[in-house]
């Protein structure tokens, strides 16, 4: 594969473009980064194979620029033709759909950052998604009646929080909420719903989510309030949770509640989809729910819901989050379905 890449005007132009819309804090250290290289550097490997073709991409690009204007429509499909006889070579070399759509859609971008977009090549589309099922209330209900207790109190934990799964994993009780203490005081108080405040040091992103009824109760029978990760391994208690587990268990309970199947199963990701449509549809405004999900809503809409206070920002004060949760707190409510 062609190496070091990055010393070419046009991967240089093509990575400063790509820099100003990433929200990394060091795109040089980003997904992003490694994948084009990766690709761009596969797609020359098998220009290099045929003579004749460019081998770099500085003439890659000026070879289209060239090409581009041409009357000639043979001319102007040139490297077109280079693009869709790689998309062939990566389906013969049994690459899956969902990587054929990233390695064509990275070259895409790198063409069209230096405006010798593909126009007559299709996009290629991922795999299609598998089908999954959003639980309803009594699907909750049936799966925390035979779920251990570790599961019940991550399936109630998430459904009351749309969190995700990492955010969940990397809880404690020492987390800290600015207003009501650290989810181990707020436990000992009673305090109904609990606060969960994140602070995301790359994005800056706020999350502001709360623990409900359903699922305080349960923790104050699984967790041990001395302290700790809230979360962990029944293998090594010193260790997180595993997602990849608790994938698994969620999968399983749904079918063993017969409230899901194999074919089209309930997940950890679909506990998240459930309090996303009940709580909007409970009438909770949309940014609210994203930023409780832990969503990233935009400057503009984050500039407009400002939540907590600190010694430089005044926002809506937790407590009055916490109302707006509590109100529409019964759409989610597994005990009252």
């Amino acid at each position: 594969m062609v190496e070091n890449l990055d010393v070419y005007g046009s991967v240089k132009k093509w990575f400063t473009k790509l820099e100003a819309k990433s929200r990394s804090g060091d795109f040089n250290k980003s997904s992003s980064k490694r994948a084009g290289l990766y690709w761009l550097g596969k797609y020359l490997t098998f220009l290099s194979t045929t003579p004749n073709r460019p081998t770099n991409p500085d003439t890659l690009i000026a070879e289209r620029l060239n090409q581009k204007p041409s009357s000639n429509i043979e001319t102007r499909r040139i490297q077109e033709e280079y693009f869709e006889q790689w998309i062939v070579q990566l389906k013969r070399d049994e690459y899956s759909p969902n990587s054929i759509a990233t390695a064509t859609g990275i070259v895409r971008s790198f063409y069209k950052a230096n405006y010798g977009s593909l126009e007559e090549v299709s996009t290629i589309r991922p795999h299609k998604v598998r089908a999954f099922k959003v639980p309803s209330p009594k699907d909750l209900k049936k799966m925390c009646d035979q779920a251990p207790l570790p599961l019940k109190t991550w399936i109630l934990c998430q459904k009351d929080s749309g969190l995700g799964n990492a955010d969940l994993q990397g809880l404690s009780l020492s987390n800290l909420s600015s207003e009501f203490g650290t989810i181990k005081t707020q436990l000992k108080k009673g305090t109904i719903p609990i606060h969960i405040e994140i602070n995301r040091g790359k994005t800056g992103e706020r999350t502001d989510s709360f623990f409900g009824p359903n699922s305080v109760k349960v923790l104050k029978e699984y967790v041990n309030v001395g302290g700790g990760r809230i979360f962990r391994s029944s293998i090594n208690p010193n260790r997180p949770i595993s997602i990849r587990a608790i994938q698994q268990q969620v999968k399983s309970l749904a079918i063993k509640a017969k409230v899901a199947t194999r074919e089209v199963p309930v997940t950890p990701y679909k506990l998240r989809v459930f309090f996303n449509t009940y709580m909007k549809m409970a009438g909770v405004n949309e940014s609210v729910v994203e930023r409780m999900m832990g969503h990233s809503i935009g400057r503009v809409r984050s500039a407009y819901l400002v939540t907590g206070r600190d010694e430089n920002v005044q926002g809506m004060p937790i407590s009055k989050l916490a109302e707006v949760y509590m109100q529409a707190y019964s759409a989610i409510d597994i005990e009252s379905s």
